[in-house]
């Protein structure tokens, strides 16, 4: 993906992650109990346009 679409995404995960009243931890959790395989470090870098999505 395009690192400008990726740090895009990650600042609109971060903004609705936050509007949620959700920490990085807690998100993670979430996403774990859906099926998703991620960690906090992994949200944390997918926010700063860091990892691939």
């Amino acid at each position: 993906m395009n690192p400008t679409v990726e740090r895009k995404v990650g600042q609109n995960v971060r903004k609705f992650r936050l509007q949620a009243g959700l920490t990085q931890e807690r998100l993670a959790a979430k996403l774990q109990v859906e099926g998703c395989d991620i960690t906090r470090n992994a949200v944390a870098k997918i926010e700063v346009g860091q990892r691939h999505i």
